[in-house]
């Protein structure tokens, strides 16, 4: 994992905001690769961000994010938790039901 210290500006988004009595402001977004969030691109703001060399993306500079573990893949090992536990739920509602035990 790299800190960037430059980076050419490849963003992920855009944004301008307007309001009344106040500039226009208009923002360049990047997205992390690692955790999917969406930060501002401050050119010269000394913010540490980091490069994923695996991903070949940027990151958001987050400590969890400086490990190469995919946000898609973080999904799925999430999903597969929740599925383990509802087997295990399902498993403890019929050994429940079998001694006759209500919840």
């Amino acid at each position: 994992m790299h800190v960037l210290q430059r980076t050419r500006r490849v963003t992920a988004s855009y944004s301008i905001t307007t309001q009344p009595d106040t500039p226009t402001a208009e923002f360049d977004y990047a997205q992390c690769c690692h955790c999917a969030k969406h930060f501002h691109i401050i050119a010269g703001s000394k913010i540490i961000r980091g490069f994923c060399q695996r991903c070949n993306a940027v990151t958001c500079g987050l400590t969890a994010c400086m490990s190469c573990v995919h946000f898609e893949k973080k999904m799925e090992l999430e999903f597969l938790a929740i599925k383990k536990a509802v087997q295990k739920d399902k498993v403890r509602s019929a050994l429940f039901e079998m001694l006759g035990i209500s919840l």
